[in-house]
């Protein structure tokens, strides 16, 4: 029998944010794409889970939900969406734990602000060894190394980071290109949530602009998930907030 406990709090106490999006060079990706995870070193971090989260968008507020589930096909299913009234943000990853590494097989992002509609689309083609990506840029990227997407490679930075690791850069597809997504572990932190208190592990992303910045809070006492996310972007007058309000775990 599966065991399951739930976790919720009553009172936001603060709003922090995080938005992943692609930055850095891209002539390391040789390298990078060569580079693997390995999910045997942190098992916990595959639990599957149902989580709620409070966020905003340029202070739009919105209700989020994240969940973690395995497939009747054998292979894993990652969401996360934001939504309220006309506005919706959605994102999939579909993936299997091969030889205990993430092997992505789809991404999907439908996103609807104030009637403003963008789709991408990331066919992962294990079989003829291809990326076919559709919706703001078509074409295809040669499929020869560990490449991630989106959402899938926060995944892969809680297994790094429950495994110790001080620094990791990943490999995203994203708009049609592959870029790599740099992060370093900048310390520790005790944060007032709805949870109540947590210690968490603070992460930063690497950029070569101080125009971004982007902080992130995951917690070592739940699997190390996502538990406060912030980030601002100068540039495009961007404020986005995540924080978690619940979690149940299986």
């Amino acid at each position: 029998m599966v065991g399951r406990f739930r976790i919720s709090g009553c009172r936001l106490r603060s709003t922090i944010c995080f938005a992943w999006s692609a930055g850095g060079l891209l002539s390391s990706l040789a390298a990078l794409a060569s580079s693997t995870i390995d999910f045997s070193q942190c098992p916990t971090v595959l639990t599957p889970y149902e989580a709620s989260y409070i966020s905003s968008y340029n202070n739009l507020s919105l209700n989020g939900q994240r969940s973690l589930a395995p497939q009747e096909s054998g292979g894993w299913l990652l969401s996360h969406t934001v939504k309220k009234l006309g506005s919706r943000i959605s994102e999939r990853s579909v993936f299997e734990a091969h030889n205990n590494q993430l092997r992505i097989r789809q991404y999907d992002m439908d996103q609807s602000i104030f009637g403003i509609r963008r789709k991408d689309r990331v066919h992962f083609d294990w079989e003829n060894k291809v990326i076919r990506t559709s919706g703001r840029r078509e074409g295809e990227i040669p499929l020869d190394g560990s490449y991630l997407d989106p959402l899938s490679h926060q995944l892969a930075l809680r297994c790094d980071m429950a495994h110790g690791a001080q620094q990791a850069t990943y490999p995203v597809v994203k708009r049609g290109k592959v870029k790599p997504h740099r992060f370093r572990r900048v310390g520790t932190a005790r944060l007032e949530t709805e949870l109540g208190p947590l210690d968490t592990v603070v992460i930063e992303r690497v950029r070569d602009s101080d125009e971004r910045s982007t902080r992130i809070w995951l917690a070592p006492n739940l699997n190390y998930l996502l538990v406060r996310l912030q980030q601002r972007d100068n540039e495009d007058d961007l404020d986005v907030t995540l924080q978690l309000k619940a979690v149940e775990f299986q």
